[in-house]
């Protein structure tokens, strides 16, 4: 009997975690400045020590159950991408701006933009790569 309370617990958080996921994301994405993937860093030094603290608490434990939802059940990607967003350590805004920057995803993120009359995110344009081309996705 325990069992079957364990994964039906189980299956509500990860409903549930779906449910808020698909809430979340798209309100995050279009309250996102246009500029976001040009900025090179935003300040938090005005935020209070206890108030860094207990985001990077939340945003591990977001890593960490975005990490098991990609075996288990419930939305791990938008869990992880959003503890990583969260989460305080070098070179993060360079692997977000990386992620968003990709030719699908930033697509999408403008179109959904688009429809509640967002401008598209601006993308720095790429200085060529080490190998000759550009990193820009555009043959």
């Amino acid at each position: 009997m325990e069992h079957r309370e364990s994964v039906a617990w189980m299956t509500g958080l990860a409903v549930a975690a779906i449910i808020l996921g698909a809430i979340a994301a798209p309100i995050l994405i279009v309250r996102l400045p246009d500029d976001f993937l040009e900025q090179r860093k935003r300040s938090r030094s005005a935020d209070h020590p206890v108030r860094q603290v207990a985001r990077n608490i939340l945003a591990w434990v977001l890593i960490v159950g975005g990490l098991a939802m990609l075996a288990l059940p419930g939305p791990g990607v938008i869990v992880l991408l959003i503890g990583v967003a969260l989460a305080d350590f070098p070179g993060k805004r360079r692997l977000i701006r990386w992620i968003l920057s990709r030719g699908r995803i930033l697509g999408r993120i403008n179109r959904l933009r688009a429809r509640y009359g967002k401008p598209p995110l601006r993308v720095k344009e790429s200085a060529p790569s080490a190998r000759g081309g550009d990193q820009s996705g555009e043959p």
